[in-house]
């Protein structure tokens, strides 16, 4: 894996280099403003981040203002679009300008936000605990060309039309890169021009609330942090108020798999077979999260074990687990179904 990452890392920085190569040749006798420019976006870029990340700024950049863009075909759309002077240095003008807007998607805790309500940040951090990027040519539109009240709008539409696409899952990763990408373009060409617009112009393809509570119903998450995300947005529904937030972080708790992962099935768990333990184990009705300390040793233990920790909870959805008289797949079905329809509110299109 890490020959690979290297290999990739190779090639991004190539990509990396011949642009830049390109642009400079191509700014003629404004070489000293093009180099300056340059100098600015990437400088700011690598204090924050990386310089991997530079090229990344560049391609999801240029895909809100073409469409989908991959790192092999970038470097001959620079050069296909920026063949003088004039449009290379208009080029990385726009690349300077925007720059910021780019390091406040990498930080939710980023100047940028200070002007924005607390609830934009906080749609930003979702995507991030997600570890979803192909929506970044999106986002760069829609920060650049909303109001700061429809980019709020924008943010939780993004958030509920990723979440319901990782549940239902008909559209691949790349795909639905294309589709922000296309929407990001819409929006720069001023096709779209507020969030419900943007709502308006994707309904088609997010999934509906009846086909999102039938999948979540039945829905397995084998990606732990994944599985952290639904379960920590479902425990806040649970609180009067929105003051006490769940730690999605794995130094404070755990993802615990109520149903274990090596269950003894004779002694402990008969009243699951080894298929049913397969297809049952990984479900969201299944897991819940657990205060790191209070589980380290009972993983794998019965339901009447592991009942004397969830009662110690300060965790709702694992606190309830106590006052469960046995756990199959009744209980896991009811629970899912139960926070599907959580899901619907939680992941809503309305805006």
């Amino acid at each position: 894996m890490l020959t690979i990452y290297f290999y990739n890392l190779r090639i991004m920085l190539l990509i990396l280099e011949l642009s830049q190569n390109f642009l400079f040749n191509k700014a003629g006798n404004r070489l000293s403003e093009a180099q300056e420019k340059w100098t600015r976006f990437t400088g700011a870029i690598e204090a924050a981040a990386s310089e991997e990340e530079i090229l990344q700024y560049i391609r999801y950049h240029w895909s809100s203002k073409y469409g989908l863009t991959r790192e092999k075909e970038l470097f001959d759309a620079i050069k296909r679009k920026t063949n003088n002077s004039n449009l290379v240095i208009t080029y990385l003008a726009e690349l300077e300008s925007d720059v910021n807007s780019y390091l406040a998607l990498l930080n939710p805790n980023h100047s940028f936000w200070n002007s924005f309500t607390n609830a934009s940040p906080l749609y930003l951090k979702n995507l991030i605990d997600l570890q979803l990027y192909q929506n970044r040519p999106l986002l760069l539109s829609i920060l650049k060309r909303f109001s700061k009240g429809d980019v709020e709008k924008a943010l939780k539409l993004v958030v509920s039309w990723s979440v319901r696409n990782l549940i239902v899952g008909v559209i691949g990763s790349g795909t639905i890169e294309k589709e922000f990408s296309f929407q990001a373009k819409l929006i720069n060409e001023g096709k779209i021009k507020t969030a419900q617009e943007l709502k308006h112009s994707v309904i088609n393809i997010i999934p509906t609330d009846e086909n999102f509570k039938r999948q979540f119903k039945i829905a397995t998450v084998s990606k732990n942090y994944i599985a952290r995300f639904y379960l920590s947005e479902i425990e806040k529904t649970y609180h009067k108020t929105s003051e006490q937030e769940t730690s999605k972080d794995p130094e404070k708790v755990n993802l615990e798999h109520i149903l274990p992962e090596k269950p003894d099935l004779e002694k402990d768990w008969n009243n699951f077979t080894e298929e049913e333990h397969k297809t049952y184990f990984k479900r969201i009705g299944n897991l819940s999260l657990l205060d790191k300390d209070l589980n380290s040793n009972q993983k794998n233990s019965s339901f009447i074990e592991k009942k004397k920790f969830f009662k110690s909870s300060e965790i709702l959805i694992s606190k309830s687990l106590s006052k469960m008289k046995k756990w199959d797949k009744k209980e896991i079905e009811n629970r899912q179904e139960e926070f599907a329809e959580k899901a619907i509110e939680i992941w809503s299109l309305k805006i």
